[in-house]
């Protein structure tokens, strides 16, 4: 899925769920990769995901940023779930230990980033 969901009522529920399904059916792909001898690096894994899921998790989120705290709660699983995947961390490690592995901010940080970028690219 690319593309928004807008609704009548704007509580990006229709989109963070089309969204989320979407992004768990592709982190599927990954665990395939990731349990077999090919492909199954760290730093492979990372760059597909960042490729395959990360992107769609990035378009248009400074739209749907101003959902509901449990909607983007939701977003965060996945980008949670796809992080321990690729770096094989057990669930019981905090997310931001992860983020710190990898490099990679939180994604309320980078939605951040991304929509600060916007508006300079808009401004020139």
């Amino acid at each position: 899925m690319l593309g928004m969901m807008i609704d009548d009522k704007s509580d990006w529920k229709a989109h963070i769920g089309g969204l989320v399904l979407s992004q768990k059916r592709t982190l599927n792909i990954l665990r395939v990769l990731w349990v077999t001898d090919f492909g199954s690096d760290a730093k492979c894994l990372l760059m597909l995901y960042r490729s395959l899921v990360r992107s769609k998790l990035d378009y248009g989120s400074f739209l749907y940023s101003s959902a509901a705290k449990n909607q983007l709660q939701k977003v965060d699983v996945v980008h949670n779930q796809g992080l321990r995947l690729c770096i094989g961390t057990m669930s019981s490690t905090p997310n931001e230990a992860q983020y710190v592995e990898v490099n990679e901010p939180p994604l309320a940080e980078r939605n951040k980033q991304l929509a600060l970028k916007y508006t300079l690219d808009l401004k020139h």
